[in-house]
């Protein structure tokens, strides 16, 4: 089954809040946390297999970015070296950008007019977060200008 690049979005905004809310919120068991982390680890190194596999047959700069995405997170997770202060600062970085790619506010205008990977998706109405059909939902998400950096494909 071809992974549907909406559904990893809403996974990686989910993981995203989700860690926000325990950087967040004092009192929470331990445990709980420990074990949630390495749940949302697991998902996130699956994120970036069909990330991989969805970046095969499009370039779109979302589809790179959430590669990013997700190795952070992973990263987050495994290296106690980083800072609270600096995790609440990507993660709520994180959150934005994924909060304007699924409105369809794009800062950077496309420096094309041919669709991207997300927008045929729109098109084919497989983007929403409720699972219903809504074509147009994301717009001029593209940005042909952003480079991926030294991490790409180190999310695993």
């Amino acid at each position: 089954m071809t992974p549907s690049l909406a559904n990893v979005l809403h996974n990686i905004a989910d993981h995203t809040d989700t860690l926000l809310r325990f950087l967040k919120e004092e009192g929470l068991d331990p445990e709980f946390v420990s074990r949630m982390e390495q749940h949302i680890f697991l998902e996130e190194k699956e994120n970036s297999r069909q990330l991989k596999t969805i970046s095969q047959h499009e370039s779109d700069p979302v589809v790179q970015k959430l590669i990013d995405h997700s190795y952070f997170i992973q990263k987050m997770i495994t290296d106690k070296s980083i800072s609270r202060d600096l995790k609440l600062e990507l993660l709520d970085h994180f959150m934005e950008e994924h909060q304007e790619w699924q409105v369809g506010n794009d800062p950077y205008p496309a420096k094309s007019e041919t669709n991207s990977f997300v927008e045929s998706q729109v098109s084919k109405g497989t983007l929403t977060e409720s699972g219903s059909s809504q074509s147009g939902y994301l717009k001029s998400i593209e940005n042909s200008g952003w480079t991926v950096g030294p991490m790409w494909g180190e999310g695993e």
